[in-house]
């Protein structure tokens, strides 16, 4: 009875580290995934001339309807 109970606590120990070091596992390939995800979104934002363009599009477009001025437009045109 008492070598059952062993192999069992045992079993459990085992289930238990395996357990903790899964979920450690997960969660860096989680951290590591998502990071890469970010640079490589920040990395082409930066490289897509056409979201560029869309951007100073759009500020034409607030600054012909007036909902940013002149200085504002001028800006993002010198940030674009």
């Amino acid at each position: 009875m008492t070598d059952i109970l062993l192999v069992i606590g045992q079993i459990v120990v085992v289930g238990v580290i395996l357990g903790v070091f899964l979920g450690i596992l997960l969660l860096f390939k989680y951290f590591i995934i998502n990071s890469i995800i970010k640079l490589f979104k920040i990395k082409t934002l930066h490289n897509d001339p056409h979201i560029d363009i869309a951007a100073l599009d759009f500020a034409q477009k607030r600054y012909a309807k007036g909902e940013i001025s002149k200085e504002e437009y001028e800006e993002i045109k010198k940030t674009l």
